[in-house]
């Protein structure tokens, strides 16, 4: 059937062609039938191949670590217990290192803390008495350039007058003999009886702000006044501080009202020493050192009984009878008489002192009968 024929047959060329064309077909079938046994292979194919659990723990083995290695193209890479146990063991070498470290550091600045308190411990107790004394004479250094530095200040009104004839009464800044700096008042006139100006007051009564020791009183709504507030007889003091400036003269005016009958140096007295109550009026003193007495009532014939310790410094006034308790005028001691020339006084002193001036209003018996009601005092000293 497949027997060949002559090159020269028209037979043998048709049946050529014909067996060419049935190969063909044949060649075709088998061709679509491998792909269609193909195709059906994999669609019937499952959808996953079932994997032992044997080999589930790839992750966590040695094998997964290369096959991920060699997958990435990293080559392969250490385990990752290979990994901790080698930071543990670094971590062991580390910390004991460095807790050593720490501990050396601590007990360093513990020695270097307490050899330094040592240090200053000794110090100071070596130093404190040169300490004391470079301070004081430091001090003391500081104290002498401030005075030569600080400016010139008076030490009494009288040099103020001194330095310029021509300034006004007013206040001042004055050094005391404590080196304090003091503001007072200057009396640049020749108040005290004619006596060169240069006087520095010490007091001023205000009827009414009385002192301490005094209360105020207004008699007929008119006259206002100071007065004792103790109603007993005896004497009431005010003390006039001097702020440390050194004087040796006092002068001044007191004016005031008798009240009922005052009888002056007389009465029922039992002394007449300079620290009792000597008299019905105002006595003032330096140290208990009489300087000025005003004597209220019966002046007559005092020239003939007077202590010796006034010697010839006191006024005496007296005015019209009055009822006890009752206010009479005019005021006393303002007028010229009875052993003064002019309303001022001025006396002495037999030495320099800084000591206060004692201001005392005196009487022998109690209110009720008698007393003195000071309305005007002002002193100064030089």
């Amino acid at each position: 059937m497949c027997s060949k024929t002559s090159r020269g047959s028209p037979f043998s060329s048709e049946m050529a062609e014909m067996y060419a064309v049935v190969d063909l077909s044949k060649k075709k079938r088998h061709v679509e039938k491998t792909s269609y046994n193909e195709a059906k292979a994999v669609v019937e194919a499952p959808l996953y191949t079932p994997i032992d659990k044997s080999k589930r723990t790839l992750e966590n083995s040695e094998d997964y670590t290369k096959l991920s290695s060699s997958r990435l193209g990293t080559g392969p890479q250490p385990s990752q217990g290979a990994n901790n146990t080698k930071r543990f063991s670094v971590k062991i070498i580390i910390l004991p290192i460095i807790a050593a470290v720490a501990c050396f550091l601590c007990i360093s600045f513990i020695i270097m803390f307490a050899v330094i308190f040592v240090k200053i411990s000794a110090l100071e107790a070596m130093d404190t008495k040169s300490l004391e004394t470079n301070t004081a004479t430091t001090t003391s250094s500081i104290n002498q350039i401030s005075t030569e530095i600080a400016p010139h200040y008076p030490s009494s009104c009288a040099d103020v007058v001194e330095d310029n004839v021509t300034k006004l009464s007013g206040y001042y800044i004055l050094r005391s003999a404590t080196g304090d700096l003091v503001n007072v008042y200057c009396d640049t006139t020749r108040r005290c009886n004619g006596v060169s100006g240069g006087w520095m007051r010490v007091a001023k009564l205000d009827v009414n702000s009385c002192p301490q020791t005094l209360m105020p009183k207004t008699y007929r709504k008119m006259f206002h006044t100071c007065i004792a507030k103790e109603d007993a007889g005896g004497c009431t003091s005010i003390f006039y501080h001097n702020f440390n400036i050194p004087y040796s003269q006092v002068c001044g005016q007191v004016r005031g009202y008798q009240v009922g009958m005052p009888d002056g140096l007389r009465g029922e007295r039992v002394t007449m020493d300079i620290n009792s109550n000597y008299l019905d009026g105002i006595s003032i003193t330096v140290n208990r050192r009489h300087v000025w007495s005003f004597i209220a009532g019966n002046c007559v014939g005092l020239n003939t009984t007077l202590p010796t310790t006034l010697m010839n410094n006191w006024t005496c006034e007296e005015t019209n009878t009055c009822p006890p308790g009752v206010l009479c005028t005019p005021l006393l001691w303002n007028t010229q008489q009875w052993n003064m020339a002019t309303s001022w006084f001025r006396n002495g002193l037999q030495e320099s002192t800084t000591a206060d001036i004692e201001v005392r209003i005196c009487r022998d018996q109690d209110r009720s009968n008698k007393d003195v009601a000071v309305n005007t005092l002002e002193l100064y000293v030089q």
